[in-house]
C-alpha cells in the first residue's frame, strides 16, 4: 500500500489506493510516518486530502502532495504541493533535519 524508503518516507500513487482510500486511512494512522501522495495520475477529492492532512498534522509529520502547479491553486494554502517526485522527498529530507535540530 506504501513503500517506506530507509528515511522512513511513505510514497504511494493516489491511483493504487483510490478504490480502498478508508483501509489507507487506517493504514497511515497506524504508521505514523512522514508521507507523499503522488497525485499526478488520478486527483482525490479535496476531502480525502484534508483527512490525510489532518490526521500528518496531528502527528507531527510531513505530507507532501506531488501535483502540477496549475491544478493547487483550488487546494489549501497550507498543503506542500510539489510537482515532482524527487522534489517531495528532498523536502521533506528537509522536514526532518529541521525537527533534528530543533527548528
Amino acid at each position: 500500500m506504501i513503500n517506506i524508503n530507509e528515511k522512513g518516507i511513505g510514497y504511494t500513487d493516489f491511483e493504487k489506493i483510490a478504490e480502498n482510500q478508508s483501509e489507507f486511512i487506517k493504514y497511515l494512522i497506524r504508521t505514523k510516518i512522514d508521507f507523499i501522495i503522488d497525485c499526478t495520475k488520478l486527483t482525490p477529492r479535496i476531502e480525502f486530502i484534508e483527512k490525510v492532512f489532518d490526521h500528518q498534522k496531528n502527528v507531527k509529520k510531513c505530507f507532501v502532495i506531488v501535483m502540477f502547479d496549475k491544478i493547487n491553486l483550488k487546494y489549501n494554502k497550507e498543503w506542500n504541493i510539489i510537482p515532482t517526485k524527487i522534489e517531495a522527498f528532498d523536502f521533506i529530507s528537509f522536514e526532518q533535519i529541521q525537527r533534528e535540530i530543533g527548528y
